[in-house]
């Protein structure tokens, strides 16, 4: 089954983690090079309870880091995360800080050079 790009939730283990943490940390210091500020979200969590029956019980997930990308002005530009198996750049673009109908339309990017010019080109905007 192919990857859906965007899909940043559902659950990694904690190597696959690590190696994401590492390739969006590598992105953010390309990023805060040309003076991008940025947020790194390394540890993210879903906390499920259940408390009905005999199905008591929780389960702790965890969930892809992000980079999220912020505008000069403090809006948020982009969201970054890896793809889980292929382990590409997943960027979801905002468009001028308005939502989209159905979310943000994923780009990829193979390498974080790319990842950065493609959100340096996004935070520009058109010339």
């Amino acid at each position: 089954m192919p990857e859906r790009p965007g899909d940043g939730d559902v659950p990694i283990n904690d190597r696959t983690a690590g190696r994401h943490i590492i390739a969006l940390h590598e992105l953010r210091r390309l990023l805060t090079k040309r003076r991008v500020r940025t947020l790194a979200i390394d540890e993210r969590y879903r906390l499920t309870l259940k408390a009905a029956g005999r199905g008591c019980g929780s389960r702790l997930e965890r969930h892809p880091p992000e980079l999220v990308v912020y505008a000069d002005q403090g809006g948020r530009v982009a969201t970054v995360r890896m793809a889980p198996r292929s382990g590409e750049y997943v960027l979801e673009l905002d468009v001028g800080g308005l939502p989209l109908p159905d979310g943000p339309l994923p780009r990829l990017a193979a390498l974080p050079e790319e990842a950065a010019e493609l959100i340096l080109g996004h935070v520009a905007g058109p010339s």
